[in-house]
């Protein structure tokens, strides 16, 4: 079995993070050579100005390419459930063992409480469900940010292929 469940796209930060790529591409490209050859004295000044800069690149590429392209694949083979998230380039697949999965559920995160915080999440968006399950125990969130209707899908789904 494998489910294809693409990501919440937030059109704003799309939008607001296209241009800041370009510039960043342009900088990265083009201004960052001359700079750090004109200031050799100040090696590593310039060195960690560039290693932030670069860093808020590859942040707002990777926001970039997921809230446009991506999506979770989940895959279930050979008694191992397989967790991909792809176009989100720091993540790495994750292989969980059916056997050891224990109480599949749909969680709700309409509030999220922290010992510092409290955050509504049902005020903007109706996507607060995930869907979870504790792996040794921890609780693993599978799939976030959903619908009800999506999140039951997905559920039905996982649970009858789990059962199986």
């Amino acid at each position: 079995m494998e489910l294809k469940i693409p990501s919440d796209k937030n059109w704003f930060l799309v939008i607001a993070f296209t241009p800041f790529i370009l510039i960043w591409l342009f900088v990265e490209i083009f201004i960052i050579p001359g700079f750090i050859f004109s200031n050799i004295q100040n090696g590593l000044t310039s060195l960690l100005w560039v290693c932030g800069w670069t860093a808020c690149g590859a942040f707002a590429i990777r926001m970039w390419l997921w809230h446009t392209f991506g999506q979770t694949k989940l895959s279930i083979q050979n008694n191992t459930l397989t967790i991909r998230k792809q176009n989100d380039i720091f993540s790495k697949q994750k292989h969980y063992d059916l056997d050891k999965i224990q109480d599949l559920h749909i969680q709700s995160r309409d509030i999220e409480r922290t010992k510092y915080f409290v955050r509504p999440n049902y005020l903007f968006t109706d996507k607060t469900k995930t869907i979870a399950f504790i792996y040794e125990h921890k609780t693993i969130r599978a799939i976030d940010w959903l619908n009800m209707t999506d999140a039951n899908y997905v559920f039905s789904k996982l649970t009858s292929n789990l059962l199986v």
